[in-house]
């Protein structure tokens, strides 16, 4: 049986969307979903848009919905008329759902990991973990908290900071500091209201180098801590209880004056060997194998010796990467070639005229949309470019829309409205 309604006045006047009353109450229908949960979801539901809005993904190219939002997103789809009203109004766009987004799996893992990254990035604490991990992702977490304990009732040496914590210093607290260059492990204890900048400084000079680690600057060491299954810099301007620490949580550290070299392997089995902090992105290195190679980047693929592919902001550390770890290189000749090769698109308005533009595969269309405006004495944010029926954006590339010689992109007006 359906659970009594919920009283629908529990969620703010202010809300996102413009009468989110009948939208719950739906949702409580179909889904049978009691009050606490409505809350959650709607709460969620407003997150997930409101980084729709910052990363302008109006055509659902580089966010993907936790299971329970994508099902308040689709009632909400339902009510045709208040939906576009709603999305509109905020954002001056309609926000597009592509109903086959999860077809292609390894693009829709890329758009999940996007979201939870921004949702912890922009919503901290306010990130509900329960709306938007699977369950198997949820007990992960949990065993990962256990093990945590295990190992902070193993350790014995713990290194303190203060002989006795006095009351603006907060409560003891306790974490795990494991240098990545060496895996030693060792505890410190400090005050939780203590800022991360005096622990770390602390840490740096009275433990690190006491122990023999490599000699440089407490800013040359570089602190993470595990946030969603990836590691995020720890804010050192916030104390444990800001950062909303679990006592015995394991902090990575590592020396960022220290290199490491990485050989990339390609498919002949020719090897290079390149040098990279573990902190910098990965992009530049990856341009730097393509300047040796007098390749293109957009022809390259990397991979981890698993299969997992590398994309160019992930870091050596975000794949806890060590010396001499290997990167396998795919070149696509093909593609390598063609994208050499300028193509020409037709440009279609509503009056069936048409306009050619050649340009490379690699280009923005940018180049072409901001050529064309001129051309017709308009500017460019007043039309919408379309391919295949679906709008197309000035930051993306041929590449990227697959698109091949004599295609046609079709030219409107932007008009207001749904």
């Amino acid at each position: 049986m359906c659970s009594q309604m919920p009283d629908l006045n529990f969620f703010p006047s202010s809300s996102f969307v413009r009468n989110h009353r009948p939208l719950v109450a739906r949702c409580q229908r179909e889904y049978r979903w009691d009050e606490t949960k409505c809350r959650k979801v709607l709460n969620a539901y407003q997150q997930f848009l409101e980084l729709k809005k910052y990363f302008q993904d109006w055509d659902a190219t580089i966010l993907s919905p936790s299971q329970v939002v994508d099902q308040m997103w689709h009632q909400h789809l339902l009510d045709v008329t208040n939906y576009c009203h709603d999305t509109i109004l905020l954002f001056g766009h309609v926000v597009g759902h592509n109903p086959d987004g999860a077809l292609d799996s390894p693009a829709k893992a890329a758009r999940t990991k996007t979201t939870r990254d921004a949702l912890f990035e922009h919503f901290g604490s306010d990130y509900d973990k329960e709306m938007w991990l699977t369950p198997t992702e949820l007990r992960e977490e949990e065993r990962i908290d256990s093990v945590k304990k295990q190992l902070r009732l193993k350790t014995k040496e713990v290194h303190s900071m203060n002989s006795e914590t006095d009351s603006n210093s907060g409560t003891p607290f306790v974490v795990i500091v494991n240098v990545v260059e060496n895996n030693q492990k060792q505890t410190i204890q400090f005050g939780s209201r203590q800022t991360m900048d005096k622990v770390l400084s602390w840490y740096s000079t009275n433990v690190y180098r006491y122990n023999g680690n490599e000699q440089g600057s407490h800013l040359d060491l570089k602190f993470y801590r595990r946030v969603n299954y990836t590691y995020r810099p720890i804010d050192r301007n916030m104390n444990a209880e800001e950062l909303k620490f679990n006592s015995g949580e394991e902090i990575k550290v590592f020396n960022n004056k220290i290199p490491i070299t990485l050989r990339f392997r390609d498919q002949t089995g020719e090897e290079t060997f390149l040098k990279i902090k573990r902190s910098t992105k990965f992009s530049e290195l990856f341009n730097a194998y393509a300047n040796s190679k007098g390749v293109e980047l957009q022809s390259l693929e990397f991979y981890l010796e698993d299969g997992e592919i590398i994309r160019r902001y992930d870091t050596p550390f975000s794949f806890e990467l060590n010396d001499n770890d290997q990167i396998d290189v795919i070149l696509n000749q093909s593609v390598a070639v063609s994208n050499k090769i300028p193509i020409t698109l037709r440009l279609r308005d509503q009056t069936r005229e048409e306009t050619f533009f050649k340009i490379k595969r690699s280009s923005r269309l940018s180049k072409v949309f901001d050529t064309y405006a001129r051309m017709k004495g308009v500017e460019s944010d007043s039309l919408r470019f379309l391919f295949g029926g679906r709008r197309i954006y000035s930051h993306q590339t041929p590449l990227d829309l697959d698109l091949e010689d004599q295609d046609q992109i079709d030219v409107m007006l932007e008009r207001s409205g749904c």
